[in-house]
């Protein structure tokens, strides 16, 4: 049938953009409702507190042998699911079972049974019991997943919330959320642009272990489902402590004191990270993995060692801590003496072995220089600095902005474009100002921010879009007052009232955390995002406030970010999964689904809370 003999393809034709509008609207909204019915959850309440707290007591005494107290009071308490009891000791699970129980009176007489024959077997003979954790998973959701197409699959689960479970006939086999973070499953899938993050569970992967566990290599007909639990670890002579992705959170900040106490955790942890003889004295260890006990990634970066000791620096300048200044003074010894040279044809001295060296290793490495001497005023960074501004001048280009690479062999500057790079250098001259005095530096520095802030940003719709900005904010803000501009604190205000559309709010689902900016349900909170955001929020209302225009709202997102921070950061004990929790105590993960300790996550979560602590004041920190 040709169009000119189909009523129905002419009609089509006819049709105006509305009509196809109003049609793509109704079906957009009828799939979004009938996969938000088929994999929307409604978890039940977990068992109250006292009582999980005194079923850890039975399953306690039957682990140490101690004799069985009085079981439950309210042993009719209905469970909803399956219950997972393990023992954890050092990081590895002891005693680990599953209990189809429906009340907690049937799960305490089962577990405690079990638990008190794996004892008598001897299997806790070498375990300490003063350092194992009980560990109490509750199923209180459970339901389909879309199955197919594999995208699809993999954004059906809520990251690091989601266990994952596959039936196989009468028999149901499950990875709950520490199993998927365990093995890194989580933010695993779906690729976003630039390649430098994930989103989504790996379900391939989380299929093919749960196959294995079901014991049917040959026979794959199962279903996958998807459930949530709620978790608790025992805390012997407390309550039980509630489990997000497998470790405590810490609770909300009270005063800006414990703002700066977080933040020198964060100092005490970088110190215990750095090394302090040998060839490498200075260099830190680049990351820690606590569930591993050891490295994540073999590799090194040398804007994040600078900007290590730069929050070291300012940690002394803010605090007199004198562990901060220790440590910073030798990261910049390492810099100075095994990472900064002469760069071919190119003036002064740059960072970097490597044959193409970039601007960011300089321009953090002379940030870090500059503050350690405004916060000491020894002297000994003076002349390094110097040799680095100079390259970083040379870098700069006509219209304000910077170079980012430098071959060195073949003396070309390379027009690849990297994140933060410009505002990093404009932060570099305008600190190296202060100083040295020289006011050279002070326009070199007003160039890159008109380029940052007006030339960058102009074209159609640069109002409702902004990139990471953070070094642009604070640049101008350590700037003023000798370079004012009322269009670099319009474009901070911008930046922050579109990172306010992001942030969260108590209770917020599907994570429920204050001050978090999450792009969408599909990435669990990142705490460096939260972070350098914060650092950049606390420049523009310390900047508005200089000018005698202070911004409250901007204030309120900086409190609630800094509740978020302190909330992540790793406490005493922090999770039972670590087979070294002091190790990681102080330090930052990267988010929830990311337990990895890096320095530059330290970094900037330190320097957020101290800026933080300045301009809350005597500003009420209430906590949710």
């Amino acid at each position: 049938m040709t169009a000119r003999t189909c009523p129905l393809c002419e009609r089509l034709r006819r049709a105006d953009v509305r009509h196809w509008g109003a049609a793509w609207a109704v079906v957009t909204v009828a799939s979004s409702w009938l996969v938000g019915s088929w994999v929307s959850l409604e978890p039940a309440d977990p068992p109250p507190a006292a009582e999980v707290r005194r079923t850890m007591d039975v399953l306690r005494a039957a682990a140490e042998g101690s004799g069985a107290p009085v079981a439950p009071a309210a042993d009719g308490t209905t469970l909803h699911g399956p219950v997972r009891v393990v023992l954890w000791h050092d990081g590895m699970p002891v005693f680990r079972r599953e209990f189809d129980a429906t009340t907690m009176a049937d799960l305490v007489a089962r577990a405690s049974k079990e638990i008190d024959d794996a004892r008598s077997a001897g299997r806790f003979a070498r375990v300490d019991m003063s350092r194992a954790r009980l560990h109490l998973s509750f199923v209180v959701a459970e339901g389909p997943v879309l199955a197919w197409p594999p995208l699809a699959a993999a954004a059906s689960f809520v990251t690091t919330l989601d266990g994952a479970a596959l039936r196989v006939g009468d028999a149901t086999v499950r990875l709950w959320p520490d199993d998927l973070l365990r093995r890194r499953l989580y933010s695993a899938f779906l690729p976003l642009p630039g390649g430098v993050m994930k989103a989504g569970l790996d379900v391939p992967r989380a299929v093919e272990a749960l196959w294995a566990m079901a014991g049917h290599p040959d026979e794959r007909r199962g279903v996958l489902r998807r459930f949530r639990t709620a978790e608790f670890v025992e805390r012997p002579g407390g309550d039980p402590e509630p489990l997000v992705a497998g470790r405590v959170i810490e609770p909300p900040p009270g005063s800006v004191s414990d703002l700066r106490s977080a933040a020198l955790e964060g100092v005490r942890w970088l110190d215990a990270a750095q090394r302090k003889d040998g060839p490498d004295a200075g260099r830190f260890d680049y990351d820690y993995d606590p569930i591993s006990n050891g490295p994540f990634d073999a590799g090194y970066s040398l804007p994040r060692h600078g900007g290590a000791a730069w929050f070291l620096a300012f940690a002394h300048r803010k605090t007199g801590d004198a562990v901060a200044r220790e440590a910073a003074g030798k990261a910049l010894e390492y810099l100075a003496a095994s990472a900064m040279r002469s760069c071919g044809q190119a003036p002064g001295e740059c960072v970097g072995r490597e044959r193409v060296v970039e601007l960011g290793s300089a321009a953090l490495a002379a940030v870090a220089m500059a503050e350690y001497e405004r916060a000491t005023g020894e002297g000994r960074f003076v002349e390094p600095l110097r040799r680095l501004i100079e390259f970083i001048e040379w870098m700069q280009e006509p219209s304000g902005d910077f170079v980012h690479l430098y071959d060195v062999e073949a003396h070309e500057r390379l027009p690849d474009r990297l994140p933060y790079y410009t505002g990093e250098a404009a932060l570099a001259l305008v600190l190296a100002y202060r100083v040295t005095g020289e006011r050279a530096l002070l326009d070199r520095a007003h160039a890159a921010l008109d380029h940052l802030t007006k030339r960058a940003w102009s074209f159609f719709g640069s109002a409702y879009f902004y990139g990471e900005e953070h070094w642009t904010c604070i640049a101008a803000h350590e700037a003023f007052p000798e370079i004012r501009d009322d269009a670099y604190l319009e474009f901070c205000e911008g930046f922050a009232r579109f990172l306010r559309e992001m942030q969260t709010a108590e209770g917020e689902p599907p994570f429920g955390w204050e001050g978090s900016y999450v792009v969408t349900p599909f990435l669990a909170p990142r705490t460096t995002a939260v972070a350098g955001r914060t650092e950049a929020t606390v420049a523009t209302y310390k900047l508005g406030l200089a000018m005698g225009r202070p911004n409250l709202v901007v204030l309120e997102q900086v409190r609630r970010s800094l509740t978020f921070l302190v909330r992540m950061r790793y406490g005493p004990e922090p999770s039972p999964l670590f087979a070294r929790p002091g190790r990681a105590a102080g330090g930052m993960p990267g988010g929830l689904d990311d337990p990895v300790v890096r320095i530059d996550h330290v970094q900037h979560a330190g320097l957020a809370l101290l800026g933080g602590a300045d301009v809350l004041g005597d500003y009420v920190i209430e906590p949710p």
